[in-house]
């Protein structure tokens, strides 16, 4: 009887002990899982504007109104809760849709294979336009540039109302190989725009032939991508070099400019900053580059630096330790292609998009913009 009673008490604590195992096993497991985990944050959706029913491939806002370009419509003063009547410029405009268009708040300009057409935002009727043949300026255009909407703006319009226009040209048949430019400034005088000047440059930038692959307008200024060459290009045509990249993008934020040079050779990235006139440009640092960094285009809202393409909507820091990507979140805007995102109000966040899936131009508060997105 006594060996009996003493088995059966060694087999409770053995009992015991991997009970006791056990739950200190799933307890250290539960605790390394979840310090590696995201914990869920609140996902607001993005809500379909009842103001715009077809593709849209550019917003800007500024002096308290809204400026929507569809693919050869425009809207001033436009309402993201309301109808809206657009001027619609077909006649000023080939293959809508392929092009995106720069907007401005006084001048919008578009062009055909072989003319550029300008008219007044404050004045938007067919009888108002100027036409500009290049040929006028110089013999040897034979044609724009061909810059899709996905990769650039098709031409720059600077806050000052000069358009930047850049063209192929060619000699005794032979087409050379920098691309060229038209610069024409423009003022506002009685809701009629008034060309001023219109030059031609024509950059040195590199010794075999490629083209224009983005261009980024600011006050009164450009930087452009040529080839592998970053220039800037004044409103005065004065061309000033900044480096060599593969890719350069630009924003303004907190009153600076800042901007991204990608190496994809040595796999990182030049954070640039410079003054909001372009001037005094330093470089802040080096890092390596994020594989999901490469081909974004970069804006600002409310100061934080955004990145999107697609359908993908990120968070941009530059931190000590190296880039930081946030995925935010982009509930109802699966699927599509985003082509410019504006902060309306300042309290108001707008994504555009053209008809892929979604279509149109989508709203959420500010507060939640910045919902990072779950996993």
């Amino acid at each position: 009887m006594y060996f009996k009673l003493k088995i059966v008490h060694l087999s409770k604590i053995r009992i015991l002990v991997l009970t006791m195992f056990a739950v200190w096993i799933s307890f250290s497991c539960s605790e390394d899982e979840d310090s590696n985990l995201t914990p869920n944050t609140t996902q607001t959706n993005w809500v379909k504007s009842s103001g715009f029913d077809e593709g849209i491939i550019n917003s800007i806002y500024t002096d308290n109104k809204l400026y929507i370009m569809g693919a050869n419509t425009f809207y001033s003063d436009a309402s993201i809760t309301s109808t809206n009547t657009p001027f619609i410029f077909e006649k000023f405009n080939s293959r809508p849709g392929w092009h995106k268009l720069p907007i401005s708040n006084t001048v919008l300009a578009s062009k055909t294979e072989l003319d550029i057409f300008i008219l007044p935002v404050s004045g938007l009727a067919d009888e108002n336009h100027i036409k500009i043949n290049p040929k006028t300026y110089d013999p040897t255009f034979i044609k724009f540039e061909d810059i899709p909407r996905w990769q650039s703006e098709g031409m720059g319009i600077s806050n000052s109302g000069s358009i930047l226009v850049p063209y192929r040209t060619a000699k005794e048949g032979i087409a050379e190989n920098n691309p060229s430019f038209l610069l024409i400034n423009t003022s506002e005088v009685n809701t009629k725009i008034i060309v001023t000047d219109v030059k031609v440059v024509n950059p040195e930038i590199i010794n075999y032939y490629d083209q224009v692959y983005q261009i980024d307008s600011f006050n009164d200024f450009f930087i452009l991508t040529v080839g592998n060459e970053i220039i800037q290009i004044s409103d005065l045509g004065v061309v000033s070099n900044i480096g060599t990249f593969n890719s350069f993008r630009s924003t303004v934020s907190n009153n600076e400019i800042h901007s991204f040079g990608i190496n994809r050779t040595l796999g990182e990235v030049s954070y640039f900053k410079s003054r909001i006139d372009g001037t005094n440009r330093q470089l802040i640092s080096k890092k390596s580059i994020e594989p999901l960094f490469d081909g974004l285009e970069i804006i600002s809202i409310n100061n934080q630096i955004i990145g999107f393409k697609n359908d993908k909507i990120y968070l941009i820091e530059m931190g000590s330790n190296g880039m930081k990507m946030t995925e935010l979140n982009n509930a109802k805007l699966e699927g599509g292609f985003i082509t410019s995102i504006v902060l309306v109000n300042e309290n108001t966040v707008l994504v555009t998009a053209t008809c892929h899936v979604i279509c149109g131009a989508y709203s959420k508060s500010l507060d939640n913009f910045f919902e990072v997105k779950n996993p």
